[in-house]
């Protein structure tokens, strides 16, 4: 199957207020991402985290035919 370029969804002004508001108090936010294993360190790095504090976890996903 080949692969295609993954474009990142973006938020408008509006939707990112909103979201800022939303987690404004929160003490932590959870991400959850599906990331190619081949993509996974620049991941990491881009997103600015410390591997020894977060709580990665991977999560393997059964595909039937």
């Amino acid at each position: 199957m080949p692969r295609s370029a993954a474009v990142a969804p973006t938020l408008s002004n509006d939707q990112l207020r909103e979201l800022l508001s939303l987690v404004k108090d929160a003490d932590s936010v959870e991400l959850k991402l599906t990331v190619p294993e081949s993509q996974q360190h620049s991941t990491v790095t881009a997103l600015g985290l410390d591997p020894l504090e977060a709580q990665l976890r991977q999560v393997d996903l059964l595909r039937h035919a």
